[in-house]
């Protein structure tokens, strides 16, 4: 783009580059099992992102409630057979 007289001072304004991952659900498989699109799309959004607090496990306090999260390690997520 910097190379065109029609952009001035092009630059990226996102989040930073993240890894991305392709899935591609067996749909035919799915509807076999009984699995809809919208169980499908919650389980991958929680393999992915993770549940939201409101669902996740919490510590209980006696004045408040604490959500648990669990993540690996760096070197674990990059060597699944770990």
């Amino acid at each position: 783009m910097s190379q065109r007289k029609e952009f001035v001072a092009p630059r990226v304004i996102g989040d930073d580059i993240r890894p991305e991952i392709t899935i591609t659900p067996r749909f035919d498989l799915a509807a076999d099992l009984g699995v809809t699109t919208a169980a499908l799309s919650q389980t991958i959004r929680i393999a992915t992102l993770g549940d939201i607090d409101q669902n996740s496990a919490k510590f209980s306090l006696s004045d408040r409630q604490i959500p648990i999260r669990v993540s690996l390690s760096e070197n674990d997520r990059r060597d699944p057979r770990r």
